[in-house]
């Protein structure tokens, strides 16, 4: 059973599925990125919505709503990763607190 679970945890922790837990109320606007940080669906902690119309029960929901991870920042102090293959560092967030503002692992097209 132990092995089942450790298997389990064991996916890449960038394109992992996830839920943000605020959805906005009219669904969400392909034109903007939505980035839910501190989700504890994510290895990363950051969940990220790109290019979604609509609910996350629409189809292809899940091509568009994944954990992501920090890969550009003007502040030196904060942690970024390297994007995995089949993602590219694209800027998601110009305003915004120096913990959250910056470039994100988004899934190429």
């Amino acid at each position: 059973m132990l092995m089942l679970l450790l298997a389990a945890c064991a996916g890449e922790p960038v394109g992992a599925p996830c839920a943000p837990e605020q959805v906005p109320p009219d669904g969400f606007d392909e034109r903007e990125k939505y980035v839910e940080v501190g989700s504890l669906q994510c290895e990363t902690r950051t969940c990220l919505v790109h290019g979604l119309a609509g609910t996350l029960e629409g189809p292809g929901a899940a091509d568009h709503a994944y954990c992501s991870c920090r890969c550009d920042s003007d502040k030196e102090a904060f942690e970024r990763c390297d994007c995995p293959g089949g993602f590219h560092c694209e800027e998601v967030l110009s305003q915004g607190g120096p913990g959250v503002a910056g470039g994100y692992c988004v899934r190429d097209e």
